[in-house]
């Protein structure tokens, strides 16, 4: 049997349904994104948690990761795979952060679940280029990863809009 595929969140993909949903449907959008962390079909690496801790409000987002970190059942990506992401999309790190930056954590894990065969998508909503750095949707092309915007990973999973 094949498994599932695996949806790999960025920073910005956790705060996103914040953006999208209405203030009063937000929690459910949370809920189903918290049924499928437990299907084992959303997972994201610590360095994400971290980020949210450091730039995000105490809200939704922030709580919905905090509480969901320990409930997935992926270990966070090596080093040498991590060696992997940074040899071929090193750029990806913006070198204007003063602090870690998750994005490469997310494409190793990423490489990682397909290395093992699995299906497996990069959720982001950085998809722009910039001047100091490459987009997470131009990291993921040089890795050979799919990857969607929030937006449609919640259409795909039927969870958003709601009906």
């Amino acid at each position: 049997m094949t498994p599932p595929s695996v949806w790999v969140l960025d920073t910005s993909s956790v705060i996103c349904p914040k953006e999208l949903a209405q203030p009063q449907h937000q929690p459910d959008v949370f809920a189903h994104m918290t049924q499928l962390v437990q299907q084992g079909q959303i997972g994201f690496p610590k360095q994400v948690l971290e980020e949210l801790q450091r730039y995000a409000k105490e809200d939704l987002p922030l709580q919905w990761a905090r509480a969901n970190y320990n409930r997935k059942a992926f270990p966070n990506p090596s080093m040498e795979t991590l060696r992997r992401v940074m040899a071929i999309a090193g750029d990806v790190v913006d070198p204007m952060k003063l602090r870690p930056d998750a994005d490469p954590y997310v494409l190793a894990m990423a490489l990682e679940f397909l290395d093992e065969g699995r299906d497996v998508v990069v959720v982001t909503e950085d998809t722009v280029d910039r001047p100091s750095h490459i987009s997470m949707a131009t990291a993921c092309d040089r890795l050979k990863l799919k990857w969607s915007t929030m937006r449609d990973f919640l259409a795909d999973k039927g969870i958003w809009p709601l009906p």
